[in-house]
């Protein structure tokens, strides 16, 4: 208010005063006291550039810390409510889906585990761990073609070990043994 009041002694004391109170949130905020650093930027425009700097990374550890507690609808919430990206709790969401579909499958639970990783590949592109996981989870849910599609994709990335045992289990009981042929020779 002060700095308003008297624009024509000091023109540049909004943006000063702004700045500092900029500083001490940026401070708060590395130490984790996001209600503090609110306090420190009430009453100052958000349309100044640091103080709105200021709000986003407090939104954006907000989003993460909705992320690591698993509450994904607060995260996107957060993350329209922002205006930021919500990607981050895609592919937090996705991650923890695959991870509860991995458990699904040493359950053995597979249609489960399947149903599992479909939902995560519907919200972020699948890592070669997770599309390792839909081979495997296609072969117990007796998608063999489809299972050897995959492990063939996976193998021609990166010859591993348990790829090919998925190639060439997945091609034998689809009855594909010319195809397996054909591809041990070629790779």
């Amino acid at each position: 208010e002060l700095a308003v009041t008297h624009a024509d002694l000091v023109p540049q004391g909004r943006e000063i005063v702004a700045e500092a109170a900029a500083a001490s949130g940026r401070q708060l905020i590395a130490a984790g006291e996001l209600e503090q650093a609110e306090a420190a930027i009430d009453g100052i425009p958000a349309d100044e550039s640091a103080v709105a700097e200021i709000h986003e990374a407090i939104a954006e550890n907000r989003m993460e810390t909705a992320v690591a507690r698993d509450a994904y609808d607060e995260a996107r919430t957060i993350a329209l409510a922002n205006d930021l990206d919500a990607a981050p709790v895609d592919r937090g969401e996705s991650a923890h889906l695959l991870q509860m579909a991995t458990e699904a499958r040493d359950e053995g639970k597979h249609r489960e585990s399947l149903e599992l990783i479909g939902q995560a590949e519907s919200l972020a592109t699948l890592d070669r761990s997770g599309r390792r996981v839909k081979a495997w989870a296609l072969y117990q849910n007796r998608d063999f073609d489809d299972s050897a599609d995959l492990f063939e994709s996976l193998y021609r990335e990166g010859k591993d070990r348990d790829s090919a045992e998925g190639l060439v289990n997945s091609l034998q009981q689809a009855g594909e043994l010319d195809q397996l042929n054909q591809l041990s020779d070629e790779m």
